[in-house]
Order: C-alpha cells, then sequence, then structure tokens
C-alpha cells in the first residue's frame, strides 16, 4: 500500500506544479480508487490519480490535517 501511495504521488505531484507560479506543498494524501484527498494550504483537496485540476474541499479559518476517504462510501 505504501508503494503504490508512493508511486501516485510520484506520478501527481509533477502536474500540480503545472500551473502554479510557485511551489506547493502537498501533504498526507489518501487514495481510495481513482480518488486522490490531500492537505496543502491547510485545507482539504481532491483530484483522482490521472491527475488535472484539483478542487478544494474546505475553506474555513481551521487546519486540517490527515485525510481518510471512507472505504463504505458514506462520509
Amino acid at each position: 500500500m505504501k508503494i503504490c501511495l508512493a508511486v501516485s504521488l510520484v506520478l501527481i505531484l509533477p502536474l500540480f506544479g503545472i500551473s502554479q507560479t510557485t511551489p506547493g506543498y502537498f501533504m498526507h494524501p489518501d487514495v481510495h480508487g481513482n480518488t486522490v484527498v490531500f492537505v496543502a494550504e491547510g485545507d482539504l483537496w481532491k483530484t483522482s490519480l490521472g491527475g488535472g485540476e484539483a478542487t478544494r474541499l474546505t475553506t474555513h479559518a481551521g487546519e486540517e490535517s490527515s485525510p481518510k476517504i471512507s472505504r463504505m462510501g458514506n462520509g
């Protein structure tokens, strides 16, 4: 599982740098199926394993950490 996650990060993280002018800090990823959820800028973000644009999931003042995708699909 850790190898799969590491390979996923190696493939995905460079794609985020393409559209950014400054490097990002992407932490604590969780992968389920084709979905990756991670922490950046203190918020949760979601994207696909294939890369592309990430969607911000949270925007409040608190700091997010260690996201986990429910394997049951219900939150």
